[in-house]
């Protein structure tokens, strides 16, 4: 063992006895500070409070609150709005006519990692986006 480096993990092992009063110290802290509880406070859902958000335009990016997959999981949608934000590579998937990545260039990066990682499948893609990206465009219309 080399002189002066010392390891001591005295907080890993719990029949360890303290040799040194700073050991001493940290267990005490430690035991102080650490609890268990067998008692679980359930707290219930108050659906009257539950407000919508609407939705917002920014800086050419149209955003839908609280979108709802075909698995339940609610998710945040942006839409480019703004033809000129869109990805370099729009036009040829238009003239591909790939409807689902289409729809899939219209969101934001961030949208679509968020839709991976909420389980977005097919028809979430053809069901329920189609549907924020046209009144995304229709908003932006009227504004």
């Amino acid at each position: 063992m080399v002189r002066g480096a010392r390891f001591s993990p005295f907080f890993l092992n719990l029949n360890y006895e303290p040799r040194t009063m700073k050991e001493k110290s940290i267990m005490a802290t430690v035991k102080k500070n650490t609890a268990v509880s067998n008692d679980v406070e359930i707290v219930e859902k108050n659906d009257a409070k539950e407000t919508t958000k609407s939705p917002t335009f920014v800086g050419g990016v149209y955003t839908e609150h609280d979108v709802e997959l075909t698995n339940g999981a609610k998710v945040d949608v942006e839409v480019i709005v703004d033809k000129r934000q869109l990805p370099a590579t729009y036009g040829s998937l238009l003239s591909e006519a790939n409807g689902p990545a289409i729809i899939m260039a219209t969101l934001t990066a961030r949208t679509r990692r968020i839709l991976d990682w909420a389980g977005a499948t097919l028809a979430d893609i053809e069901d329920v986006l189609p549907g924020v990206i046209n009144r995304g465009q229709e908003f932006s219309e009227d504004n």
